[in-house]
């Protein structure tokens, strides 16, 4: 990823600009909730990734989703505007 100065005013803000994801699939559980392969995310190693997308079948969805990984450095900087949802818990 990069993150991309948007100045407005004396303000600094950053676009987050997604380079290289990781992709994996998912279901989608009784109550509406994402449900990944956990064998699938082992395979790609997606812990120690930033950002990755999924796909179901032939449909790729649009939404990035974050690891903690990601999270955590987002946390240790003094960048602000993102929010968090989690959805999936070790």
């Amino acid at each position: 990823i990069e993150l991309l100065p948007l100045s407005c005013g004396n303000t600094i803000y950053y676009l987050l600009h997604i380079m290289q994801t990781e992709d994996t699939s998912y279901d989608i559980s009784e109550d509406y909730e994402l449900v990944f392969n956990k064998d699938e995310c082992e395979k790609i190693n997606i812990l120690n990734k930033y950002l990755f997308r999924v796909y179901s079948g032939k449909y790729s969805s649009t939404s990035i989703f974050a690891t903690e990984k990601f999270i955590e450095r987002v946390k240790n900087t003094d960048l602000k505007g993102f929010g968090f949802k989690e959805i999936w818990k070790e």
